[in-house]
């Protein structure tokens, strides 16, 4: 859920709304100490629901990246390990019930093994957008990508760019490849548009580590100037 506040300098206010949703979580065992010692806590109702939701949306942002098969695996062990505080109809079997703390940790471990130890994809042959592009949406999942591919295709159709971001990069308006080299005004044009969008999430060295033509390091570095 951290991930959904990484823009800055809004970050800095999310952290405040992760807490507030921590608290919302641990309230029922927070009740039951303080008001009912000795009973167990109340997780039914709309608290079951919002956990459900919690589990489903930071899955679905991790599975939208490369890392899908840990976003799926992350998803099932929380699940697993939080499946009696969940709305009744999830609940699991009493046959597995008893099985389900073991089976969510070791879950989660292989979760993280997996986001280890799948390949980094070799992007050097890629657009230096497209690589940024690529890298960030993996970084920061699937549903800020959405928002900044929104805000790409929505500013190009509003000033006629001839280009598109898609899923997999950037392409000309009609989805054909772009040439190697565009025009001088449209790849400004473009290079201001994008970089200061990733600006508000990454550091210029986070961009130029995988810039590799010299005229697209110096349209980020004049990205970053003229948002100073």
């Amino acid at each position: 859920m951290s991930l959904l506040g990484a823009r800055r300098p809004q970050n800095k206010m999310w952290e405040f709304i992760v807490f507030s949703l921590w608290l919302v979580l641990i309230l029922p065992a927070l009740e039951t100490v303080l008001l009912s010692p000795g009973r167990q806590a109340d997780t039914q109702g709309i608290r079951a629901w919002f956990m459900l939701i919690l589990i489903f949306v930071s899955a679905l942002n991790v599975i939208l990246s490369r890392f899908w098969i840990s976003g799926i695996l992350v998803g099932l062990a929380q699940y697993l390990l939080v499946n009696p505080n969940l709305p009744e109809w999830a609940h699991l079997n009493e046959r597995f019930a008893g099985q389900a703390m073991e089976a969510g940790l070791a879950t989660a471990i292989l979760a993280f093994l997996v986001a280890f130890l799948i390949p980094k994809p070799n992007r050097k042959s890629l657009r230096d957008e497209d690589r940024v592009w690529l890298d960030y949406r993996d970084m920061f999942g699937g549903m800020w990508a959405l928002r900044i591919k929104e805000r790409i295709n929505t500013s190009a159709t509003m000033y006629d760019w001839d280009l598109r971001l898609t899923w997999r990069g950037f392409v000309t308006a009609d989805g054909s490849q772009l040439p190697d080299q565009l025009p001088a005004k449209i790849e400004k044009i473009l290079h201001n548009h994008f970089y200061s969008l990733m600006r508000k999430f990454v550091p210029r060295e986070w961009i130029t580590t995988r810039l590799q033509r010299p005229d697209s390091e110096r349209l980020a570095s004049q990205t970053e100037h003229d948002q100073a």
